[in-house]
């Protein structure tokens, strides 16, 4: 029999395929009655879980909190409610919940937007708890953010009142050690989880392809316009190939807008889309190219992998453990222009590396980034 604290809070970006592949983890690890999830972002959907059977369905309740009666318009009124009181009616409404579900554990996946909820004045007293705070790092939370002095005392805060602490880098104890952070530090706990890794049959060989796709972001974090600078610097050996560029920034979409109409560069935006699409379009890419000054695993690495897409990705990831450099992908220095353009270059010349490449990483991916292994992770870290 289940008592009655055995129920889990999660607070994190639901609108987020990787959050949401952890919850449907979290369901199907069946530690737990009931799991309730609190976003830290603006949800625009209802979660679906139609994919798990019915006995995980009847095994744990999912209680996803909103507004009911707005419906559509949630996103909006969560909006409206940051605006004008900041994370201080989200740490509210974290408070109720705790009170009214009494859980075991409270997870936070991803710091600055949740876990920086777990900071309001109302839980002053979280010392005298009766539930564990489990915290998980996300991309840049500790490599970048746990660097810079306008979060060392947030992040501080938070971790003092951390139980334990998953990362995707080993790396990251270092800087939380820096921040006073004293328990529990389990890596690599890869917030997707991981992938069920099927032995490459391909549909088309990446020798075949004839696209290149680009994680667009150029925000704190990104640096997809310094993907795009190496690009026109090797325009010759792109003739025939379709550049793809998906989440792209605003900088980004017009500086796409730019090469549309002034270099020879056949390159779109692609819009918004679900993320089986981008995977999709990973299947009919011959290159991936991902650049970032800070990142933790970098899912959308691991992702082209899967589809036997050759990886080019920045260093400050998790590249270097899954990445043979110059045999099974490229690990560049995201500043180095013209590196990620010779990197390219030899990319799209070289069919019998990016063939060579499918067949390997697939081999890495079934050794490092397991789904069944990963779900084991979870098991555990739920358990103890």
């Amino acid at each position: 029999m289940f008592s009655m604290q055995n129920r889990l809070i999660l607070v994190g970006m639901i609108e987020s395929p990787h959050f949401k592949k952890w919850i449907r983890a979290a369901i199907i690890a069946k530690h737990f009655d009931s799991i309730i999830v609190i976003p830290s972002d603006y949800p625009l959907n209802r979660l679906d879980f139609k994919s798990l059977n019915l006995q995980e369905r009847n095994y744990c309740k999912l209680h996803v909190f909103s507004f009911p009666i707005f419906g559509k318009f949630n996103k909006y009124l969560f909006h409206a409610m940051d605006k004008f009181f900041g994370l201080n009616w989200r740490a509210l409404v974290l408070f109720i919940f705790i009170k009214i579900f009494q859980p075991r554990i409270v997870h936070f996946h991803e710091l600055q937007h949740g876990g920086y909820i777990y900071n309001s004045k109302i839980f002053k007293s979280a010392s005298k708890r009766n539930y564990k705070v489990i915290c998980s790092s996300w991309g840049s939370d500790l490599i970048l953010y746990g660097k810079l002095a306008s979060h060392k005392l947030p992040l501080k805060q938070l971790l003092s009142n951390t139980d334990v602490l998953t990362a995707e880098r080993k790396l990251e104890v270092e800087i939380a050690r820096k921040l006073n952070y004293s328990k529990a530090f389990l890596a690599p706990v890869y917030n997707t989880v991981g992938a069920k890794v099927v032995s490459n049959v391909l549909l088309i060989k990446p020798s075949h392809r004839k696209m290149i796709l680009i994680k667009g972001y150029q925000d704190n974090h990104g640096r997809a316009l310094n993907a795009l600078a190496a690009l026109t610097l090797i325009t010759e050996h792109l003739v025939g190939y379709k550049i793809g560029v998906f989440s792209a920034s605003t900088a980004v979409a017009l500086q796409v807008d730019y090469l549309q109409n002034n270099s020879s560069l056949d390159i779109e935006i692609i819009e918004r889309t679900s993320n089986e699409e981008i995977r999709n379009y990973l299947s009919q890419s011959r290159v991936y190219i991902g650049l970032a000054i800070s990142d933790g695993l970098s899912t959308s690495m691991v992702e082209a992998m899967e589809q036997g897409t050759f990886p080019i990705q920045s260093e400050n990831s998790a590249a270097s453990s899954f990445i043979k450099n110059g045999i099974t992908g490229y690990i560049v220095d995201p500043w180095d222009i013209t590196g990620v353009a010779n990197c390219i270059e030899k990319a799209v010349k070289d069919d019998q590396m990016v063939d060579t490449a499918a067949v390997e990483n697939t081999k890495i991916l079934e050794a490092k980034y397991n789904y069944e292994s990963g779900l084991s992770q979870i098991k555990e870290l739920y358990k103890t």
